[in-house]
């Protein structure tokens, strides 16, 4: 006789999910991604396959990749809340907060008294506050760094300028200086005689340099 044959039962997207809730419930993220992964791959079109995935990646951190699945979530079902208000988080951790506004004003017109949304709204206007205060002092500090450097750029062209005209000064000094011992030079011996007839003529006394003549 022949052994019966065993059939493994494929899991259904829905057991996938179930899955993937209680690796959630259990802080295991990793692995509830996986198996969040495994329920869209057999069935794309569940919005709450995508959601949740969403939601473990952003446990994760990762919210670049849970924003593209709350995106995902919401064109399955636009008017979903928890989508809506997921992709604003994302978008408020990645710092793109005009997006996150949009979000949050978009979500409301579709759920008035929504209170997280809300909230959501007036951190994100808060936190786009605080970073454009940032931007400004950031801006502000470029600006006197860059002041700074062109002074001392100045005061060190006024320096080199100030040197060379020192130098230039102090070798015109120098040949000035030179001249004159040129021209103040010591009498050579045959000069001596006449300079002394010279310092006597001054005083009117003449006297013929040579005795001989």
């Amino acid at each position: 006789p022949h052994p019966a044959t065993l059939t493994v039962a494929m899991p259904s997207a829905d057991e996938c999910k179930q899955r993937g809730n209680d690796h959630f419930k259990r802080q295991e993220f990793d692995k509830a991604v996986e198996a969040y992964s495994e329920a869209i791959a057999l069935n794309a079109e569940e919005c709450a396959y995508w959601l949740n995935r969403s939601n473990a990646y952003r446990q994760l951190g990762r919210f670049d990749v849970a924003e593209q699945d709350a995106a995902q979530a919401l064109k399955l079902e636009p008017r979903n809340a928890k989508a809506i208000y997921g992709r604003a988080m994302c978008l408020r951790r990645l710092l793109r907060f005009p997006e996150a506004l949009a979000a949050c004003d978009a979500g409301l017109q579709e759920h008035v008294d929504n209170k997280a949304l809300q909230q959501l709204r007036q951190e994100v206007l808060h936190e786009q506050k605080l970073q454009e205060v940032k931007a400004q002092k950031e801006a502000e500090a470029k600006a006197r760094e860059a002041e700074r450097q062109q002074a001392a750029q100045r005061r060190k062209s006024c320096s080199s300028s100030s040197d060379s005209d020192s130098s230039d000064s102090s070798m015109e000094g120098r040949r000035r200086k030179e001249k004159q011992n040129k021209e103040i030079r010591a009498l050579t011996e045959e000069e001596l005689p006449f300079q002394h007839f010279s310092q006597l003529a001054e005083k009117g006394i003449w006297i013929h340099p040579n005795p001989c003549y």
